[in-house]
């Protein structure tokens, strides 16, 4: 074998050497965005798994500097996302599911969010039919329905989709599902209840919806009872209590007379308040404080009719939670984002800023300093037996 002259063995390292220097500078963000657009058509899945974590953590984190880009290149991250849901593995399913619900919260374009809701509800009413592989297709379908939905009839149109997987007697999933899956589904349902005025819920289609969230309440598992707990309590909120009983919950005894609106919610609230009261106290007991809390705040409200008034600061400014649909929304998409995703859309998300009725101060920041970003929440529950004040030094959710 010949050896390589010296001449051609120098001009090799040199290209070698520049192969390096332009490897290693830095690309822009955008740039970078688009490579990873352009892996997800990658056959590799591994390759694929990795682009769509870089892609979800661009959109939770650095997606304001880059807005007009994701605008122009909108129907590349969706049907491209599309793609994957439909074929992808479960952690794919997962990354994809959460990158589009993100989209969904970010875009502003009427017609866009459209193009979200009906093109993804028939594929991920599809998933939950064959059995969920992710909880994050709950999140997502709950997400896109809450922001791109057009009208009252297209969100109960999705509460229909989870509440036929999670209560349907035809359906073996619900039944089989695991107390992680039952509690993401009820969760889903219930955030979709805040978004709808109470008055224009159909009266058909919710029917018996106490009933079975008051079966929840039965169940061993603390999670299972504090969501279905929360679905109660929002529902009595509404103060359209009676478009989600049964017409069995709405007679009187034996008479098929209806009864007065208030004898319906003092029966059942009465009921809630005994299958609340029941739970063992080792089941709270060694629940995480997280679910303490929630499952205080429940008996409390249905104890004293008192919503808990929690106060969450941002810096400068402070926004105030007054009622359950604020609560619920609160903890579902903080949940959804985690902390410094929903502290970096609280200060730069529009559409999430709309929901709670926040307009932030713009106060410049180092970077080092985002992560360190500590929230100090003061929560004062009413309790019947005894006033108490909280301070936490931690997210409430």
């Amino acid at each position: 074998m010949k050896k390589k002259s010296s001449s051609r063995r120098r001009q090799e390292l040199e290209e070698e050497g520049e192969e390096k220097v332009i490897s290693s500078i830095p690309l822009k963000p955008r740039k970078i965005v688009e490579q990873h657009l352009e892996e997800l058509l990658e056959k590799k899945g591994p390759k694929r798994e990795k682009a769509l974590a870089s892609i979800v953590e661009w959109l939770t984190s650095k997606f304001e500097s880059e807005y007009e880009f994701l605008t122009a290149r909108f129907a590349t991250f969706l049907y491209r996302c599309i793609s994957i849901l439909k074929k992808g593995s479960a952690k794919e399913l997962q990354s994809a599911s959460e990158a589009i619900a993100l989209l969904a919260m970010i875009v502003t374009d009427e017609d866009n969010e459209q193009e979200i809701y009906t093109e993804l509800l028939p594929i991920l009413s599809e998933a939950l039919k064959s059995g969920p592989k992710t909880l994050k297709v709950f999140e997502c379908l709950a997400i896109i329905t809450y922001f791109c939905a057009i009208n009252s009839d297209e969100t109960e149109r999705t509460m229909g989709i989870i509440w036929d997987f999670i209560h349907s007697d035809s359906n073996t999933n619900a039944r089989k599902c695991s107390p992680k899956v039952l509690v993401a589904a009820t969760s889903a349902w219930s955030f979709l209840v805040t978004s709808v005025d109470g008055w224009r819920f159909s009266s058909k289609h919710w029917q018996g919806a106490v009933s079975y969230l008051l079966d929840l309440l039965e169940n061993d598992d603390p999670l299972i009872c504090v969501a279905a707990g929360e679905g109660l309590a929002v529902i009595f909120e509404s103060r359209n209590l009676d478009k989600f009983c049964s017409r069995e919950e709405k007679s009187s005894g034996e008479s098929s007379a209806p009864k007065m609106y208030s004898c319906i919610e003092e029966q059942i609230k009465g009921v809630i308040l005994e299958k609340l009261e029941r739970l063992s106290e080792k089941q709270i007991s060694d629940s995480s404080d997280k679910v303490k809390r929630q499952y205080l705040h429940v008996l409390d409200y249905f104890k004293s009719g008192c919503c808990p008034e929690i106060c969450e600061s941002f810096g400068r400014d402070t926004l105030k939670l007054s009622s359950w649909s604020q609560i619920i929304q609160w903890n579902y998409l903080k949940s959804f984002l985690g902390d410094n995703g929903f502290y970096t859309h609280m200060m730069g998300n529009e559409k999430l800023q709309d929901v709670f009725g926040f307009t932030p101060t713009r106060i410049s920041r180092p970077d080092r300093y985002r992560n360190l970003y500590i929230p100090t929440v003061e929560e004062v529950c009413h309790f019947s037996f005894s006033l108490q004040t909280f301070t936490y030094m931690s997210w409430i959710s």
